[in-house]
């Protein structure tokens, strides 16, 4: 059911599709009316979309387009309003809590859902005229970096969630006899595929950390970067994670198959397909959900992202 500003179109809307980003903006809702039927809607208007009873957005109308023939319009749920510019400094603070309060300098609009409690202390930092969603992001990549474990934030259908991305595996197979009508897939090491780490202090001697077998077959593959505000056992564990994350291949699999609302940005799913060698847990990083006479999803999956889920 497509429901705008408490109208219901789903009888007269077409082209309907849901895109899902695994901690890459915002989710966003097209679809299309027969403009001689209604009339162009308020941006800012509520939107909700439910599927056989489950939730699959909630936002609102940011733009839309008009000709003789066809309204069409693009949603965004609340993160959209997280792209906006501020400055706000990061206490020594959990994860969890920077979270909350970055949302709260937007104000009204946002509501918060559940906040895991993600209890390490990240460093004090200030951030100076960036977008709050920016600020978020940093802030979980450095979260992973001290302790591995990697968070998702989302939008859960109207409330802003941060939960830790092992939660959002689904007990669901894509592949091989299971939903799959077809798939791409790539395997690389020309991006984001690092097997030398070198972390670098304001002051002192960097880290390096580097995997003697990874270099033999690949070359050196160095990644560089700059620290401040940690000390030498927290640089060390900065670079080991570091490495551990990025010496391997890079993997891009596009799933296109039958529709799960259940698949968002951030799930974790089982993936089979035999042909290539593939049989392992994959995070979802996009997945576009068409709405019509038959229900289909596109889903692009990242492999090898979380190896103790292979246990």
């Amino acid at each position: 059911m497509l429901v705008v500003g408490g109208m219901n179109l789903t009888g007269i809307a077409g082209n309907v599709k849901f895109d899902s980003n695994w901690n890459q903006g915002a989710g966003t809702l097209s679809f299309e009316y027969p403009a001689d039927q209604l009339g162009v809607f308020q941006n800012g208007t509520t939107v909700s979309l439910t599927y056989n009873d489950s939730p699959v957005f909630y936002g609102f109308l940011m733009r839309t387009e008009s000709d003789m023939d066809k309204r069409r319009c693009c949603c965004s749920d609340q993160i959209r309003y997280l792209q906006a510019n501020g400055s706000l400094v990061r206490e020594v603070e959990p994860l969890g809590r920077f979270v909350e309060r970055a949302a709260a300098q937007i104000g009204d609009r946002l509501r918060i859902g559940t906040i895991e409690n993600t209890e390490l202390n990240l460093s004090r930092h200030r951030f100076d005229n960036k977008p709050y969603l920016d600020m978020i992001l940093q802030s979980i990549a450095e979260n992973e970096q001290l302790n591995g474990y990697h968070y998702t934030f989302y939008d859960r259908f109207g409330a802003l969630t941060l939960t830790d991305t092992l939660n959002l595996r689904l007990p669901l197979v894509l592949g091989d006899n299971s939903l799959a009508t077809g798939f791409s897939y790539t395997r690389s090491i020309d991006r984001d595929v690092y097997n030398v780490v070198k972390v670098v202090p304001e002051s002192g001697a960097a880290v390096v950390k580097q995997d003697l077998e990874s270099v033999a077959k690949w070359g050196k593959l160095i990644l560089y970067q700059k620290e401040s505000g940690k000390n030498a056992v927290q640089l060390n564990h900065a670079a080991e994670t570091l490495l551990a994350s990025k010496n391997r291949e890079v993997q891009s699999l596009r799933i296109d198959a039958v529709g799960d609302t259940r698949v968002i940005g951030g799930s974790g799913v089982k993936v089979i397909l035999g042909s290539v060698g593939i049989s392992e847990w994959a995070v979802v990083k996009r997945a576009t959900h068409q709405f019509g006479s038959n229900y289909t999803m596109s889903v692009e999956l990242e492999l090898g992202r979380f190896p103790l889920w292979q246990r």
